[in-house]
């Protein structure tokens, strides 16, 4: 676990919920990157909320090297943690919560970046988990998925579900204030870029309309894929 905002504490709930049902085992993992003092309260107290609901805990510390992008920095240091608690643990899979404006930010963000039809069709709803950030789907020595189950649910809904069922995880969502610095470009496309293009495209479309041609240009790479497959596996090498 990153941040505790809405997406985050939502999930945890949701997990609460469906938990014993299907007899999942789930640990919660809070990821202290060392940027804010808070961080540390902050960490406790999804601690005591993930003891409440019945989840093993780990807290966890990494340190972020400084380079050009802190986010990426903090964003790899962050999955690396992940990854190896995932292992020492034994768990199948690790669970985030991006969202599906997490999902129309990403492609905005890229798009800027000058990023192609791959780097366009945005975070996969799962991948294979490696010790990078990427998400290039590459297996590795044991199984484990990297899974994002509310890709698909927007903020909006988010906020519906802990309207009602919210006070089950309260203290949470916490506020962080990172998520609102204007110095990162994530921050940038999500309070001034969308909402601008909102105003050009007023009501509920603008996110659905960026997944759906995320998921087209997933669909158009995963296709040309295929084809450079079959076309390498035809090439002989002669001497």
């Amino acid at each position: 676990m990153r941040r505790t905002t809405q997406a985050l504490a939502a999930m945890l709930l949701a997990l609460g919920l469906l938990r014993a049902r299907h007899a999942w085992q789930v640990q919660v993992v809070c990821v202290d990157h060392g940027l804010r003092e808070a961080a540390k309260q902050e960490a406790r107290l999804v601690e005591s909320v993930g003891a409440r609901l019945g989840f093993s805990v780990r807290l966890m510390s990494v340190e972020v090297p400084q380079q050009a992008s802190l986010q990426a920095a903090a964003r790899e240091a962050r999955y690396q943690a992940l990854t190896a608690a995932a292992e020492a643990w034994g768990g199948e899979a690790v669970l985030v919560a991006h969202t599906a404006d997490d999902q129309a930010e990403t492609f905005l963000q890229r798009l800027l970046g000058g990023a192609g039809p791959r780097g366009m069709s945005g975070m996969p709803a799962q991948r294979w988990l490696t010790a990078g950030n990427g998400d290039q789907p590459v297996r590795p020595v044991r199984l484990l998925r990297l899974l994002r189950p509310l890709l698909a649910l927007t903020r909006t809904e988010v906020l519906e579900f802990l309207a009602l069922a919210g006070p089950l995880a309260a203290p949470l969502p916490l506020f962080d204030p990172s998520n609102e610095d204007l110095r990162f470009a994530r921050a940038r496309v999500r309070h001034q870029l969308l909402p601008q293009l909102q105003t050009l495209q007023p009501g509920p479309g603008l996110v659905p309309h960026l997944l759906s041609l995320a998921e087209q240009l997933r669909e158009d790479s995963n296709y040309l894929d295929e084809l450079a497959n079959e076309q390498l596996a035809r090439i002989t090498v002669g001497e």
